[in-house]
């Protein structure tokens, strides 16, 4: 999915969640840390930040990738994410799969991941699901 890019300073990156990301040529590799989730036309999206290198270059740039698939069971939840068609230093990239794997626990955090795979097993939609992952977001 085609975003604009931002340049976000390396200290804004929280790798708490940082999946490795490559692209389809094998040029760029780095990682994808999310920094929030929304649903749009029936997509579900991470928005965060790509950081990595391309041609010897380090690169630091907010993006938007889709998410696929909401999988696991209480209380793990896996996000597949892309693949994305984006820009890096301007130059078109495809960015291959990756998977977010999240571990609840016990507490709210485990509640959180709970409910998501709940929601995803009901069959409910995805009108919550950005709502509770933002909120997984704030407690990791």
């Amino acid at each position: 999915m085609k975003s604009p890019l931002t340049t976000v300073p390396a200290a804004a990156v929280d790798s708490s969640l940082a999946v490795p990301v490559t692209d389809a040529d094998g040029a760029f590799s780095g990682t994808f840390a999310p920094t929030r989730f929304a649903a749009r036309d029936g997509s579900l999206l991470a928005a965060g930040v790509l950081q990595g290198t391309l041609g010897g270059e380090t690169l630091v740039e907010e993006v938007t990738i889709p998410v696929t698939e909401i999988g696991g069971s209480c209380p793990e939840l896996r996000l597949a994410l892309g693949p994305a068609d984006i820009e890096l230093s301007g130059a078109p990239t495809r960015l291959e799969p990756a998977l977010l794997t999240v571990e609840g626990g016990p507490g709210l955090l485990g509640n959180l991941v709970c409910a998501v795979t709940h929601l995803r097993d009901s069959g409910t939609g995805l009108a919550l699901v950005p709502d509770l992952l933002n909120q997984i977001l704030i407690r990791l």
